[in-house]
C-alpha cells in the first residue's frame, strides 16, 4: 500500500507528459518482458500527440494523422496497431498492450481522450501480474494526464482571449477600482 500511496503522490506532482512517461517506465522495469511506454493523447479533436521513449531520450511527435487516436482507441486488432505506430514514428513495435485512459475533460470541439501503450512479451500469469500493478495505478495516471491537459487548455484559452482583446479595433481599457491601469488592448495604447 505505501508504494501505492508513493506512486500516486509522484505521477500526481509531474509538470508534463514527458515526467509521467519516464516515472512509470521506472516503476515497470520490475516487469522484464515489457517495454518503453508510449502515451498517445488529444490535446483538441483535430491533433494527436505520442510521448514515447526512444534510446532512452523521451520524444514528443505530432501525428501526421488527424484522426489516428479516434481510429487507434477503437481497433483491438494487434497487427493494425503496431503497423500504425510503426508507420507513425518511423520504427518496429513489439506486441502493444493498449489502454485506454478515462478522463472527464471535454473541450469545444468533442471528447479529449489519452491512449496508454506498451510494448510487450508478456504471457500468462505475467500478464495478468503487469494488469493488476497497472491497473491499481491507472486511475492516478489519468488524473495526471487530464490535469495536464487542463493546464494547456487554459493556457491556449488565455492566449485566444488575448488575441480576441488585442483584435479589437476600438481601444479597450480595464482598471481597478482606484483607475489604475490593468490591462489594455493595442490600439488603446496606439491613442
Amino acid at each position: 500500500l505505501k508504494k501505492l500511496v508513493s506512486f500516486v503522490d509522484t505521477v500526481s506532482f509531474q509538470a508534463d507528459f514527458e515526467g509521467i512517461l519516464s516515472f512509470l517506465h521506472r516503476e515497470i522495469k520490475k516487469f522484464e518482458n515489457i517495454g518503453t511506454p508510449l502515451l498517445m493523447y488529444t490535446p483538441n479533436h483535430q491533433l494527436t500527440k505520442i510521448v514515447s521513449i526512444q534510446g532512452g531520450a523521451i520524444s514528443s511527435h505530432s501525428c501526421r494523422q488527424k484522426k489516428l487516436f479516434e481510429e487507434l482507441k477503437v481497433t483491438r486488432n494487434e497487427e493494425e496497431l503496431q503497423l500504425r505506430l510503426a508507420n507513425e514514428l518511423g520504427r518496429p513495435f513489439n506486441r502493444i498492450l493498449p489502454i485506454t485512459l478515462i478522463l472527464n475533460k471535454h473541450n469545444f470541439s468533442g471528447e479529449v481522450g489519452a491512449l496508454l501503450m506498451f510494448e510487450h512479451q508478456l504471457g500468462g500469469q505475467e500478464l495478468h501480474k503487469f494488469m493488476e500493478f497497472i491497473t491499481e495505478r491507472l486511475q492516478a495516471v489519468s488524473i495526471a494526464v487530464e490535469k495536464l491537459l487542463l493546464e494547456d487548455d487554459f493556457i491556449e484559452n488565455s492566449k485566444l482571449w488575448e488575441y480576441t482583446f488585442d483584435g479589437v479595433e476600438n481601444p479597450i481599457a480595464i482598471v481597478d477600482e482606484n483607475f489604475n491601469l490593468l490591462r489594455s488592448n493595442t490600439h488603446f495604447q496606439k491613442n
